[in-house]
């Protein structure tokens, strides 16, 4: 982050000034570039044959197959990227997941490809309920 400061009064400002508006000095503002970064420990490579085992929540997809493929299912709070050629049913696995999800809470479906008319398009083929999957644009 950039900041200018007065060398004459010490006036700091995050745009630079011809005069300061603190001491009325002319052509004291010096520009200072302040690295902005975390602090605390670095971090640390961890050898992963001593990180021991955890147990984690899963839920599961109701397609057999993927359950299997996710050991039991996704974790919560789990990034998953589905890709693959185009027209093999990426986006169908997402949104029949996406409903298979909503039955237990609100599910937000994100996409950068189809609008939203496409999806429900996809969506209107399979018999279901109150739908809650909602899609963001």
């Amino acid at each position: 982050m950039k900041k200018f400061v007065c060398s004459s009064c010490g006036y700091v400002s995050p745009k630079w000034f011809g005069k300061c508006p603190q001491c009325g000095e002319y052509d004291t503002a010096e520009e200072i570039l302040e690295k902005k970064g975390r602090e605390g420990k670095p971090s640390l490579f961890l050898n992963l044959e001593v990180a021991g085992e955890v147990s984690l929540q899963r839920i599961a997809t109701g397609f057999s197959e993927m359950d299997r493929v996710f050991k039991g299912g996704f974790i919560p709070g789990q990034v998953i990227l589905l890709s693959g050629e185009p027209g093999i049913g990426k986006s169908t696995l997402a949104l029949q997941l996406a409903e298979t999800f909503a039955q237990s809470g609100l599910v937000v479906y994100i996409s950068g490809e189809e609008s939203p008319q496409q999806l429900k398009m996809r969506q209107t083929d399979w018999p279901s309920g109150e739908r809650r999957t909602f899609c963001l644009r």
